[in-house]
């Protein structure tokens, strides 16, 4: 058979794959094949051996044979006015082809513009520009009607290659093998894929077998997973959450006590304790006004973090002092999910004051940023210029001895710290407020005052109620004793009735030094009593003293005097040196909430064991802090804004201590 002879040209308007891409024939005849292809309007041009040569081989292969008519329309996803805008671009084009043949000239184009356009009654005719674009796509597609479709018009939108079913197997292998922690490559999850195809194609009743996917459509379905999905799988919740939260802001309104969050940290000090002579540090629990960033609540303490700790700085925060600016009822209080936060006291505490209870998630010091960065900001200020400090880390401190040089006592660094928030921290410049604290709080507090409450108001929150007679002058409870001067007549009083009543005692569960006696009847007001122990225990919480009396129990087997006072000190001391060992072997608070649910062993605002030569030990102990602010180039700002005095006596121990320091630094 001669090929010559059977070879025909292509119809116009057919579709051809060519180098797969699809192309549509624009122009035919002996001497020149031309198409147009899908994107882009591109041109390929063929002789007609060499199309028909493509064609035997393979390279070429015919799609769709159709004729510019209603099919081409139904082909191309025209619609009625496409079509009629097609058709009016059509009679343009032919119209300046058959005046001006392939040259649109600008003299005398206005002329054949109306003429062309009163043909078919178009009020609105091309412009030069636009008919010379049209033209020239015209032209130069050897006059091709087709050439004035657009590409989307001519070839509509591309239907998926891939069956849902494909796309299915993908994302199961993507959700089975890719996200593991082993991570394997994208070329293993392709072939795992093409195998999973391959087998189900081999399947018995597969009438249609599924296409394989490319390496391509692999790594666009893996690009779609979500990356906190991604992260999640892979290395857990917890590392996702870490990473797609960051550049959140923590959003606030401008309004004192509308976000409040409190946290307690372990302070960068050693502090030296008189009664047992050792060194300690101790805990700072802080509450910060996020809209000022003012202090309004603290406490420090030897203690570990406790609900009595927490409840003191709480109720420190919402009593109004006349010589304390900063005071607010917080309206929403965020905390950790610490047990000194997580208790029935502060729950209920926060419960009748209308206090919104808010708790951080686990693992997200973040999400109450503001006081996590304002205990840096003490420590770096405060803290690290004071002698005793443990700075920030042991590289920071080097050969520095913490222990050796602690010489402040837990009385002397309250009064420090208390002075340096109101006469530095609160007065000085912040960088993301543009001033001080104290003059957004005051600017805060013009607008809407803030909300707080009277000491009378606080008092007996965190108060215990118990039922107890009156001996001699004294109630007890909890193996404690409280005498006052009005219980005789009270007891007296009591017992005069026909019925045989009990006196209500009011036990403060931070202070067991502090209690109240109230008249079940009515008719007198409360009576403050004192514990009869020693003042030494007055500053134990109720939680501290029983744990103290349950150790004293153990050691004696049960056979301890509750008059027996030496057996209790010994208790006491044995907790406290515990207490110290878990402080300067850096466990941390959650080693520390183990060992004792214990707080404050000794915060009392009290005296304690003074020695009478007063000036010499405090101006030497004074030169002493002097010369470690003046060494500090951290706290150099805070030589002349802190005035340090001790107003009470240095203890013998710690006299010793100051004398051994003071004469390594003659030596020095």
């Amino acid at each position: 058979m001669n090929l010559q002879q059977d070879f025909q040209l292509p119809d116009l308007h057919s579709i051809y794959l060519i180098s797969g891409r699809r192309a549509m024939v624009v122009h035919a005849d002996d001497s020149i094949i031309r198409f147009e292809t899908e994107l882009y309007n591109r041109t390929i041009s063929l002789e007609p051996v060499a199309f028909r040569t493509e064609i035997q081989s393979g390279e070429i292969r015919l799609l769709q044979k159709m004729p510019f008519n209603k099919e081409l329309q139904a082909f191309s996803g025209m619609t009625e006015k496409q079509e009629k805008a097609h058709q009016r671009k059509l009679h343009y084009v032919k119209f300046f082809t058959k005046h001006c043949g392939q040259n649109l000239p600008r003299h005398g184009f206005e002329d054949l513009r109306h003429k062309a356009a009163a043909l078919i009654n178009d009020p609105s005719p091309f412009g030069y520009v636009q008919m010379s674009k049209h033209c020239k796509k015209y032209w130069a597609s050897g006059q091709s009607e087709t050439s004035l479709i657009g590409p989307q018009q001519m070839f509509g939108r591309r239907a998926s290659r891939l069956s849902e079913e494909v796309h299915d197997i993908i994302a199961t292998c993507i959700n089975e093998h890719y996200l593991q922690p082993t991570r394997p490559s994208l070329q293993h999850l392709t072939r795992i894929i093409r195998g999973k195809i391959i087998e189900l194609n081999s399947g018995q009743y597969r009438t249609r077998p599924l296409q394989i996917p490319s390496y391509g459509t692999v790594c666009a379905a893996v690009d779609r997973v979500d990356d906190f999905h991604l992260t999640s799988r892979r290395e857990g919740v917890y590392i996702a959450s870490k990473e797609n939260k960051r550049g959140r802001p923590i959003e606030y309104e401008q309004r004192i006590g509308a976000r409040v969050e409190a946290d307690t940290q372990l302070l960068d000090i050693m502090v030296y304790h008189e009664q047992f002579g050792i060194a300690l540090r101790p805990y700072l629990t802080a509450l910060i006004d996020v809209a000022s960033r003012c202090v309004i609540g603290w406490d420090i303490s030897f203690s570990h973090p406790s609900a009595p700790k927490t409840l003191r700085a709480l109720c420190q925060a919402m009593v109004a002092s006349p010589d304390v600016e900063t005071r607010a009822v917080p309206e929403t209080l965020i905390v950790d999910n610490g047990k000194e936060f997580v208790n029935t006291n502060m729950m209920s505490l926060s419960k009748d004051i209308s206090i919104l209870y808010r708790q951080a998630s686990p693992r997200a010091p973040d999400q109450k940023a503001f006081v996590e960065r304002v205990f840096h900001t003490f420590n770096q200020q405060f803290f690290h210029a004071l002698p005793g400090t443990t700075k920030s880390s042991p590289a920071h401190r080097g050969d520095y001895n913490s222990g050796a040089e602690a010489a402040i006592n837990i009385f002397d660094l309250r009064r420090l710290f208390g002075q340096y928030l109101s006469e530095v921290y609160h007065y000085g410049k912040h960088s993301t407020l543009e001033c001080s604290p104290i003059e957004k709080w005051r600017e805060l507090g013009r607008q809407v005052p803030p909300r707080t409450l009277t000491e009378e108001e606080v008092r007996f929150k965190s108060c215990i109620r118990m039922k107890c007679s009156i001996h001699h002058g004294r109630v007890k409870a909890e193996n404690m004793q409280w005498e006052g001067p009005g219980l005789p007549q009270l007891a007296t009083r009591l017992k005069s009735g026909r019925s045989n009543l009990k006196a209500i005692l009011l036990i403060d569960t931070n202070q067991i030094g502090k209690a109240w006696v109230q008249d079940p009847t009515g008719k007198s007001p409360l009576q403050e009593v004192t514990n009869t122990l020693p003042d030494f225990y007055h500053s134990l919480s109720l939680a501290e003293i029983k744990l103290a009396q349950k150790l004293r129990k153990t050691e004696s087997n049960g056979k301890a005097n509750d008059r027996d006072r030496s057996s209790l000190d010994l208790a006491v001391s044995r907790l406290f040196r515990e207490v110290a060992e878990v402080a300067n072997g850096g466990r941390g608070k959650k080693e520390a909430r183990k060992l004792s649910k214990v707080v404050e062993k000794f915060p009392s605002d009290q005296p304690v064991n003074s020695v009478s030569s007063m000036t010499n030990d405090s101006n030497r102990l004074q030169r002493q802090i002097s010369m470690s602010l003046e060494e500090s180039d951290e706290a150099d700002h805070l030589t002349g804004a802190l005035d340090i005095t001790f107003e009470q006596d240095l203890p013998k121990s710690a006299e010793r201590k100051m004398k051994k320091i003071y004469q390594q630094r003659s030596e020095s």
